[in-house]
């Protein structure tokens, strides 16, 4: 099994921990297994840990609904990998961001070497987040005018806002202003693939973006201050793109797209 292969079932078997609370059923064991190699063991934390410990403590975390999401993923050879994690705790607004370097063996994580748990703030990205998904709902494929939007925006964006987009001219805030105006009046439909905490003050977010000229997943790195974005560095993919990364083809598959 590939690193990419590997990747995809780390980020199918998290996609259960989605915040509700449900128990672990026998196909989400199977999506455990399809991850963790039997022989499992993890001696880098205070006390030793077991694979079944472990599938004791997912298990916990799933029935408090607790959310996981995957931050990042990067192979380091054919036998090493490291990833990051936001663990999201039920009705608590302090995260937590767990990094691991860890051994592969038989395509599956067998054994941490060196892990480390970060707690941090997130009030701030939950209010971000709250209005993130109110100024993207409003892009519901029906035609408007940015009048319908704008309080949205300026309740989102920040006065200093800045956007960043790989071999471009940095975009201000007013010229923000009238690329959303040109997409409602496209009738534009978006829709949040994920949003992915970082730490306190940045988050990564995929939004599905489509109207009858295009069709795109846009990936945007955020900085945030006191409740707004103020900065963005973009992403943008085309959906029949084959070079795309395997995080994105794991969202096109998701959207059937």
């Amino acid at each position: 099994m590939s690193s990419s292969t590997l990747e995809e079932s780390l980020r199918r078997y998290l996609m259960s921990f989605d915040g509700k609370k449900k128990e672990f059923s026998p196909s989400l064991k199977r999506a455990f297994d399809s991850v963790y190699h039997k022989e499992f063991y993890n001696r880098t934390s205070k006390y030793d840990i077991s694979r079944d410990k472990l599938l004791q403590i997912q298990m916990q975390h799933l029935t408090s609904g607790t959310r996981v999401v995957l931050v990042s993923f990067h192979p380091m050879s054919s036998s090493r990998i490291f990833y990051k994690m936001c663990i999201i705790p039920n009705g608590a607004s302090c995260y937590q961001t767990y990094y691991n370097v860890t051994e592969v063996k038989d395509g599956k994580i067998i054994r941490p070497i060196k892990s480390s748990m970060k707690d941090f703030d997130a009030t701030g990205l939950e209010i971000v987040e709250y209005k993130l998904n109110a100024y993207i709902a409003v892009f519901d494929g029906t035609i408007k005018h940015f009048s319908q939007i704008e309080e949205r925006f300026d309740d989102l964006y920040s006065s200093e806002f800045i956007e960043e987009v790989a071999n471009e001219t940095p975009v201000t805030k007013e010229q923000m202003r009238v690329h959303a105006t040109e997409l409602l009046f496209l009738g534009t439909k978006a829709k949040i693939v994920s949003f992915v905490p970082i730490d306190a003050s940045h988050f990564k977010a995929a939004i599905h973006v489509q109207n009858d000229f295009s069709n795109t997943v846009v990936e945007s790195t955020a900085t945030i201050k006191a409740g707004k974005i103020v900065s963005l560095r973009n992403v943008i993919y085309m959906t029949e793109s084959e070079t795309s990364p395997q995080w994105m083809k794991f969202v096109l598959q998701e959207l059937s797209i």
